[in-house]
């Protein structure tokens, strides 16, 4: 396409987010909060977690994410997130999320609390 048609590489997550005006939004957001099956340092290229974060990068808005994983070694720095927290440690399977309700819950709260704390 690019050779023959004088198109362009976009990446599918920048296309999402110009597309619904995501940037409009972020200018009244007070933080972002998204989710992952697994955050490793594959994050950092190419899934659609890193544009969410350089979008908000943008405005300052602080992304939080809840993740089935998070990897050993995974980088929250780098990645541009400001929290992160995992329903399931390293190393167990990931069951569909129906299936640990409970579990997603209990991350969701206890991200909800790091952010309060980190805010105060």
């Amino acid at each position: 396409m690019v050779a023959f048609f004088n198109a362009k590489l976009t990446s599918g997550i920048d296309v999402m987010l110009d597309g619904t005006g995501f940037d409009s939004l972020l200018k009244d957001a007070a933080f972002v909060v998204t989710g992952e099956g697994k955050r490793d340092n594959q994050t950092l290229d190419g899934k659609a977690i890193s544009g969410l974060t350089r979008h908000a990068k943008k405005f300052g808005v602080p992304v939080i994410a809840i993740c089935g994983q998070i990897a050993l070694g995974f980088d929250l720095e780098k990645s541009g997130l400001a929290l992160a927290t995992a329903t399931s440690p390293e190393n167990t399977p990931l069951l569909p999320s129906r299936n640990y309700k409970q579990e997603l819950y209990d991350a969701a709260v206890k991200l909800f609390k790091n952010l309060l704390e980190k805010k105060s």
